[in-house]
């Protein structure tokens, strides 16, 4: 038995190349030959934008013993035995078993990587890239899975709209001595029942599914395009002007019950993507990510459209990862981060640990500080400190001009509602006074609780267009 089975493994082992190459080869075909395939490819956008997937991929184990590669360009997709030479990317397997658990069961890859049973060399966004035409091969001609078979669940219009939700309950008695002077701060006899419009926001949010965003890649995807052969622009008026198209161009939005205006996405529960920085790596599950276990969000076919054809095939060279790679020739802190040793410090896509000056904000307004930053633009002899403060002033003009635009959208729902029903007159004054303090702030000092609070939370959702959210803070709120 002990001879029959390693006889087996020999032969296994064997035929580990022999099972790569049949896959790929089975995936060759399709993209190859299918026209409605063809796109992943080569494609042109309706911007003018061409596309043509140019990349070299091995797939080995770590002894060189087993190696099967792909090649991609010219609009084809090509399958051979052996390496290749100076690869895009190789994936180097522990053992020929996980190469074919690779090859066969290719969303097992996370689990091989906690495993250390894969590595990478190279640039992951062809990696990506390649996920997903595989994921995109095995459900051709089947209707792309929803979790539930039903479409997103995108919370209500209006809050009439809304199930009504389930009772509350009162947290219970005063602990016996945990107060003995401050009534107000004890909250215990309360429930959300209390705090109708807060809880029919929870309740919105609850029944609502989070929803990946396509429309700030697609702005910095625009305004990227549209820089092309503009050299000698500082990184940061370069990156000041992006943020400013950002708020210039994205949707505003306000919800039914919201008292403060202005979201992150266009969605109601939206999930923001960064494609200079990390964006890329959700590529090979826009197709599935709706249907997986952990963390599943909705995505509209249009949203995968955008993403996968237009913003993530300009940013695979561009992004900061690839960036960091070329210009450093593959350090050793980014090899020790693809192997998910440092995973989740996340450096490498530029995590933005930032505490605004809100008090200033406040205090000031954003036009008085805008109107500081071009003065110090015309004074500064130096070029950089002149792009620097240049920076600055576009960068605060489109927070104030997003501003502007939700008031105008504020009035705009406060026009449309009709009738003398005391429920839509009180909306329509709610509406009309977002707007008035829209119009005031952030631009000018805030001087009432309601224009501070709006000022710092527009200036907070511009600081999630700018950067990875992820270590954002809105601060001392306490004090400020």
């Amino acid at each position: 038995m002990r001879a029959l089975d390693s006889w087996k493994e020999g032969l296994s082992e064997k035929l580990t190349p022999v099972v790569g190459w049949v896959n790929l080869q089975a995936m060759a075909q399709v993209l190859n030959l299918v026209p409605s395939m063809r796109h992943h490819l080569r494609d042109r956008h309706p911007s003018g934008a061409t596309f043509e997937f140019e990349a070299g991929i091995q797939f080995m184990t770590r002894d060189h013993g087993n190696a099967v590669h792909v090649r991609f360009g010219r609009g084809r997709m090509m399958v051979g035995f052996g390496r290749l030479d100076n690869p895009d990317m190789t994936v180097r397997f522990r053992l020929p078993e996980h190469m074919r658990t690779f090859f066969s069961s290719p969303s097992e890859v996370f689990n091989l990587m906690l495993a250390n049973d894969v590595d990478f060399d190279g640039n992951l966004s062809y990696l990506a890239k390649f996920g997903h035409m595989s994921t995109a091969v095995k459900m051709l001609g089947r209707k792309r899975q929803r979790r539930d078979g039903a479409e997103a669940r995108r919370g209500p219009a209006r809050w009439q709209d809304l199930a009504a939700p389930p009772p509350g309950e009162p947290c219970g008695e005063r602990p016996e001595g945990e107060l003995s002077h401050l009534e107000d701060p004890y909250l215990a006899g309360y429930c959300l029942d209390d705090f109708p419009r807060v809880k029919r926001l929870l309740w919105a949010f609850r029944v609502t599914d989070p929803e990946i965003c396509s429309e700030r890649g697609r702005l910095v995807t625009e305004f990227a395009l549209s820089q092309r052969g503009r050299n000698g622009v500082s990184p940061a008026l370069r990156q000041a002007r992006a943020l400013a198209y950002i708020l210039r161009n994205k949707r505003a939005v306000i919800h039914d019950d919201d008292l403060l205006a202005g979201t992150t996405t266009a969605r109601r529960i939206g999930v923001v993507l960064y494609p200079e920085g990390h964006g890329t790596t959700i590529w090979p599950e826009l197709l599935t990510v709706e249907t997986r276990a952990l963390n599943p969000y909705r995505i509209s076919d249009r949203d995968i459209e955008i993403l996968d054809r237009w913003v993530f095939p300009f940013w695979m060279e561009g992004n900061v990862r690839e960036w960091t790679r070329r210009e450093f020739e593959s350090p050793e802190e980014l090899r020790l981060e693809e192997r998910w040793v440092l995973y989740f410090l996340w450096k490498h896509t530029a995590l933005s640990h930032t505490i605004a000056d809100m008090p200033r904000v406040l205090s000031e307004g954003l036009a008085a500080i805008r109107d500081r930053a071009e003065q110090k633009a015309r004074r500064a002899r130096r070029p950089s400190r002149r792009e620097f403060y240049q920076a600055m002033a576009e960068a605060v003009s489109g927070v104030i001009d997003y501003a502007s635009r939700m008031a105008a959208r504020a009035r705009q729902l406060a026009s449309e509602i009709s009738g003398d029903d005391e429920e839509f007159g009180a909306r329509r004054r709610e509406l009309l006074e977002m707007a008035r303090v829209c119009d005031k702030v952030p631009a000018g000092p805030a001087e009432s609780l309601h224009e501070a609070i709006q000022a710092i939370w527009l200036v907070f959702l511009a600081m999630h267009q700018e950067s990875t959210n992820a270590g954002l803070s809105l601060g001392r709120l306490d004090v400020w």
